[in-house]
């Protein structure tokens, strides 16, 4: 565990420190998603693994969500949720801090569409910047898919937010 001693580093010392740990967790996909057949590094290992790393670089994490779009009548049963958040890396020692703005998407048949926006936002914004490897291979068929989703996912957003934008 980190010391007093070790901390005395700066900011930028320490998202690199932050970016070297969370590289060298040992990820395990430890969810599995009956209904489509894969396998997943789950919300808790995500959140469990960056606790510890913040708290031997000594950082603070602070995230809020900016925006969301209710999409309706996706498929027949399904709605989407797409989120936007401003995350916030804190030095408490200094104050310095660095802002991230992502996003997250969601669909379901039911209640729980926000909270997957939330729960994917989050771990896409973890493993993209903090080197978590989910062995998505551009050539495999699922993961060019999830892409794609994706891709259309941000795409729709822009466009409902400038649809918005145009009748404000």
């Amino acid at each position: 565990m980190a010391t007093e001693e070790k901390l005395n580093i700066s900011f930028h010392q320490k998202l690199k420190k932050l970016q070297d740990i969370m590289g060298e967790f040992p990820w395990e996909k430890d969810g599995i998603n009956r209904h489509q057949s894969y396998k997943y590094i789950t919300e808790k290992q995500y959140k469990t693994n960056f606790k510890k790393a913040l708290k031997e670089v000594g950082l603070l994490w602070k995230v809020e969500q900016l925006e969301y779009q209710f999409i309706p009548g996706v498929t027949d049963k399904m709605h989407m949720v797409i989120c936007k958040f401003k995350g916030m890396l804190i030095d408490p020692e200094t104050g310095d801090y660095e802002e991230y703005i992502f996003f997250g998407s969601g669909a379901d048949n039911g209640d729980k569409a926000l909270y997957k926006a939330v729960t994917g936002g989050l771990k896409y914004f973890l493993a993209s910047n903090f080197n978590v490897a989910e062995d998505m291979e551009p050539e495999n068929d699922r993961a060019s898919s999830l892409v794609q989703e994706r891709i259309t996912e941000i795409k729709l957003f822009t466009k409902l937010s400038q649809a918005d934008l145009n009748t404000s």
